[in-house]
């Protein structure tokens, strides 16, 4: 169904209502830009257009339905005069069709109704009197041009890919759905009862904008998408190519191994590391806001500036990525640990910084261990986390160039930066535990390390251990004294009542004379301590927990 932008923009183009013959014959090619995505139509969509083209089939009268709209831009002609036309919208419909007719091609051919084939496939499928990519009546997005022409040209191809899951569904219905004689009349349903809107933009619109107002049947353009589009839509066409295989798709690749909007949320963090605040949903919106007064031909350096940007993002995401320093890659992984993803608009300009050279590996460092100690004490000391997206979108703007370490110092001092004695109070029953395992693993971790042991010690494989175990026993209740549920509650995860241990689903909820026995043979410093322990008690995780404190102060340091 056609919505209120799409009749107002049709009113305005003075668009045509035509059926699809004249969309599909006649010497052309569509090519789908660079900017589209590519095939992404599934189940759903296949099963609404083959219910539209069964119910035209099975009605007593002829009628006609809507299928949407078509937006294209002429591109000019080949020598053999195949007239060239940029697909702006439409792409997922014409292809689909496209594929439908291909296989009635190949039923036509299987049962022997060779003139039904070579109809299809010379008036609908390919241009006839041209040669190499210009034959085919459809160019579509490089990821799908192998699998499309294969199946144009009625070779096996690989059954994973979209399009010919989108064959295979066709196929199978029409086989068992539609009689022998009966194929030329869907083909004639298809090319004479479907009805598009034909809109066809001159040299003087405004693609994008077009673009915008329609409404259409398939997958919702995430903000990438539509950023996409943004740029692909201005860039000067003679430039796609080498744009969209130098900058965009090894930008876009980055973040195709998640099904979330990784991509979208870096372009968010891209906006914010300027220092503005943008809401999530508004990408597309800034991105127009701050595009839309510069040139078509000087939009291709701020395409690369995203890329460079989201390599750094990528290294973020992913510290394993950083292969040019080791050190800064354990950093990375540290503060990653934390899920400080508020901190990654500040990081991308101090990124940029680093590699530009303009700061050393080891400035890097120390940036990181301060953002990582700000984090841990405001995390201990219970500071609510809100304000810190804010503090990060403008907190690099605030910073001296020329001595940014020191200058970060100081500015988060002036935010909330705990002291000693605050970081002290909260230390002792904040309970880290519940605040996520991996951070609890990675304070004592750190502890651990802090301890200077001789040997390295492995602690990937060792487990969190509640040295007072997190379901009291009746012995247990009698060592904790009147007061078991209070402690229980009170210290049960905080960092007095932790340790690592290999030994954790052993030990359970055994009395502490049968864990200590454990604790002392382990080899973590951290577990030596229990040898001069006799009870587990209140005051006990109470003294632990100052003796720990005292590596602690020094490990996250505040000036």
């Amino acid at each position: 169904m056609v919505g209120l932008k799409d009749k107002e923009t049709i009113q305005l183009m003075k668009a045509s209502e035509t059926k699809l013959q004249p969309i599909l014959s006649g010497p052309r090619q569509y090519i789908i830009p660079y900017f589209q995505r590519t095939y992404s139509w599934k189940t759903k969509q296949w099963k609404g257009l083959w219910e539209d083209l069964q119910s035209l089939y099975t009605a007593d009268k002829e009628r006609e339905h809507f299928l949407g709209a078509i937006v294209t831009v002429p591109m000019g002609m080949t020598p053999n005069g195949t007239g060239k036309v940029l697909l702006i919208d439409g792409q997922q419909r014409l292809t689909t069709l496209l594929i439908f007719l291909a296989v009635l091609r190949d039923i036509a051919k299987e049962r022997d109704n060779e003139q039904l084939a070579t109809q299809i496939e010379k008036l609908y499928l390919f241009n006839e009197f041209e040669s190499g990519l210009e034959c085919f009546r459809l160019l579509p997005s490089e990821g799908d041009q192998e699998v499309f022409f294969a199946l144009m040209c009625g070779e096996p191809v690989d059954n994973n890919h979209r399009l010919s899951q989108a064959y295979s569904y066709f196929l199978k219905r029409t086989q068992r759905k539609i009689d022998k004689n009966d194929l030329g009349r869907l083909r004639r349903i298809i090319i004479s009862n479907l009805v598009v809107v034909n809109i066809v933009l001159g040299v003087d619109e405004n693609p994008h904008r077009i673009f915008e107002s329609l409404n259409y049947k398939g997958e919702p353009l995430t903000q990438a998408d539509l950023v996409r589009n943004y740029f692909f839509m201005r860039i000067p066409l003679e430039h796609h190519k080498s744009v969209y295989n130098e900058h965009w798709f090894p930008m876009q690749q980055r973040f195709a191994h998640s099904r979330r909007d990784l991509l979208g949320g870096f372009m968010w963090r891209y906006l914010l590391k300027d220092g503005t605040f943008v809401r999530r949903g508004d990408v597309y919106d800034a991105f127009k806001k701050r595009l839309d007064p510069v040139a078509d031909d000087q939009l291709i350096p701020t395409l690369q500036d995203l890329a460079r940007f989201a390599d750094y993002y990528e290294r973020l995401r992913d510290p394993t990525k950083e292969q040019d320093s080791p050190s800064l890659q354990e950093k990375l992984g540290r503060l990653k640990r934390w899920d400080v993803t508020t901190s990654y608009p500040f990081l991308l300009n101090i990124y940029e910084d680093y590699c530009e050279g303009s700061i050393s590996v080891e400035k890097f460092r120390q940036i990181m261990d301060t953002l990582e100690s700000f984090v841990v004490r405001r995390t201990f000391c219970r500071i609510p986390t809100n304000e810190l997206n804010r503090l990060f979108i403008s907190l690099y703007r605030q910073l001296d160039r020329d001595d940014l370490v020191s200058s970060l110092r100081a500015a988060l001092c002036q935010r909330r930066w705990p002291t000693d004695e605050e970081f002290a109070r909260g230390w002792e029953v904040f309970p880290i535990y519940k605040s996520g395992r991996e951070k609890a693993r990675l304070v004592l971790e750190s502890l651990e390390t802090a301890c200077g042991h001789k040997e390295i010690v492995d602690v990937s494989t060792l487990q969190i251990e509640h040295v007072m175990p997190q379901t009291l026993t009746s012995e247990w209740r009698q060592i904790l004294g009147h007061n078991a549920d209070e402690t229980h509650n009170t210290y049960l995860h905080t960092i007095g009542n932790l340790t690592l241990t290999g030994y954790n689903q052993p030990l359970g909820n055994k009395p502490f004379i049968r864990k200590k026995a454990e604790f002392v043979r382990s080899h973590l410093e951290l577990n030596k301590y229990f040898k001069a322990c006799d009870i587990w008690d209140e005051e006990a995780i109470q003294h632990r927990a100052l003796t720990l404190f005292g590596m602690a102060r020094r490990i996250w340091h505040r000036p």
